[in-house]
């Protein structure tokens, strides 16, 4: 009975150390990579008129190095001041596009795909929009991975009620987690 009772035991610890060696060479076969992306700019939407920024992710060294091995997206988080220059409450919208010549608002719904919605900004206010709370206003994950997985694209600032004066300030920063084959 006892050499069963051994036999079943190493049975169990040969499997457990299988298992603790195949997720050891997973995880040195990939890799995180982190891309902090700051936008040095201010973005303002007025009346019909919307703020765009461009967004180069092709720009950053280590995007560069490992561009060919990037797998997917774990992680993306943003921040950013959002204020609102007019009396009544703003629900400030983001879109995204390949294209960076759209130039009001109804083009920016037609032609993109909404990526960030829900942001409320009270009327002459302003709301900072943290790295933790970011998630909440995230609509459409997939499509903005697809579009950050190719490096660059447009965003688009807007309000859904017009008129509107909505300004981003100064930096907007996205942070990324790309995993990558090594």
């Amino acid at each position: 009975m006892k050499s069963k009772l051994s036999k079943t035991a190493m049975g169990i610890l040969l499997i457990a150390l299988m298992a603790f060696v195949w997720q050891c060479t997973s995880w040195l076969l990939s890799a995180t990579l982190q891309v902090t992306y700051s936008v040095e700019a201010d973005i303002f939407s007025v009346e019909d008129d919307v703020g765009m920024v461009k967004v180069d992710l092709t720009e950053d060294e280590d995007w560069q190095e490992h561009r060919d091995e990037i797998t997917g997206i774990q992680r993306i988080l943003f921040s950013s001041w959002v204020i609102n220059h007019s009396d009544s409450t703003a629900a400030a919208q983001i879109y995204i596009s390949k294209r960076c010549d759209i130039e009001d608002a109804d083009s920016v719904k037609a032609l993109t795909d909404l990526i960030l919605d829900g942001i409320s900004v009270p009327g002459n206010d302003s709301i900072y929009i943290t790295p933790q709370n970011s998630h909440m206003y995230l609509q459409e994950p997939e499509v903005l991975k697809e579009f950050l997985l190719e490096g660059e694209a447009c965003l688009y600032w807007i309000a859904k009620e017009v008129p509107f004066t909505l300004e981003i300030p100064d930096s907007v920063t996205i942070v990324v987690d790309f995993t990558y084959a090594e």
